[in-house]
């Protein structure tokens, strides 16, 4: 087995890094671009679905597992090289069953064979859209390095990412910015949607503005 991995996603960071990604390289299995790419494709949607609402799907799909093992849930013979997801032992690695994006399963699963080295390109999570995966695959990403795995990331992904609108504890009617760390040199606060204050967090609330001397917005 190769000691290095690459797991591709949609976004535009893949497209600096898959041509000159070193050992395996796993793609999703619907992905227009990098399927010549692979290694390893990945189809972990429900596999009924995805013949019925992706036109030429089923074909596509066929000729290239003739060449590249396909990873789905459950077994499809009409692949010629399909594997099935080792979904018990990576669940069993985790400690838990948490997977919010397919990316996530290849995360896991190079987690589990263990790589040396994992490159997450394509991944970039800069839409609202994925807000919910960013935190799985980031979490996931701890795993690995917990592990010993190297963990490169394009600089341009949001993934592992500082963003410098943190906030004012207890406040939610305006946010700082933080221009480098959270916490240090605030310079602006971001008027926000007021939301009713719990019961006995004024106090609170005016001490820490007092503390850190700055204004709210109204």
């Amino acid at each position: 087995m190769s000691d290095a991995v690459t797991i591709v996603g949609f976004g535009p960071s893949a497209d600096a890094v898959v041509p000159f990604a070193k050992g395996d390289v796993w793609v999703l299995a619907h992905d227009p671009q990098y399927t010549a790419n692979a290694t390893r494709l990945f189809e972990m949607h429900d596999m009924d679905l995805v013949v019925k609402y992706r036109r030429n799907f089923k074909e596509r799909l066929a000729t290239l597992a003739e060449f590249i093992p396909v990873y789905t849930q459950k077994p499809e013979p009409w692949l010629t090289h399909n594997r099935v997801y080792p979904l018990t032992e990576v669940t069993d690695m985790l400690g838990m069953d948490y997977f919010q994006c397919s990316i996530a399963y290849m995360v896991a699963l190079a987690i589990l064979e263990e790589f040396d080295e994992m490159t997450i390109a394509g991944v970039d999570l800069v839409s609202s859209k994925y807000a919910a995966q960013r935190p799985n695959l980031e979490w996931l990403i701890g795993h690995a390095q917990a592990r010993g795995i190297d963990v490169h990331i394009p600089d341009w992904s949001e993934i592992l990412r500082y963003d410098p609108r943190g906030g004012l504890p207890g406040d939610r009617r305006g946010t700082l910015e933080y221009p480098t760390r959270y916490g240090y040199a605030p310079t602006n606060i971001v008027k926000g949607e007021y939301h009713k204050e719990l019961p006995g967090m004024e106090d609170q609330h005016a001490a820490v503005k007092e503390a850190m001397n700055v204004e709210v917005l109204p």
